[in-house]
């Protein structure tokens, strides 16, 4: 039971690595618990997002991530 899970959980995130958008991004706040403020683009174009905080991830402020988007909900 915990083999397959673990193997459809595998799956979909292959999936969204291999399908969705990804954008560089850096880490601008990392205070809330539960959501972590990304700076995404650059200049003019420089958007603030949150996000939810994956678990045990080390976040800090000017870190460089990746922020994924899913097309279904690009919100």
């Amino acid at each position: 039971m915990y083999l397959g899970a673990g193997v459809r959980a595998a799956a979909v995130n292959l999936h969204r690595l291999r399908s969705w958008r990804r954008f560089p991004a850096t880490v601008h706040a990392t205070a809330d618990p539960a959501i972590v403020q990304v700076l995404v683009g650059s200049g003019r174009e420089e958007i603030t997002l949150r996000v939810p905080r994956t678990h045990g991830a080390g976040y800090r402020s000017r870190s460089k991530v990746t922020v994924i988007e899913n097309p279904k909900n690009p919100e």
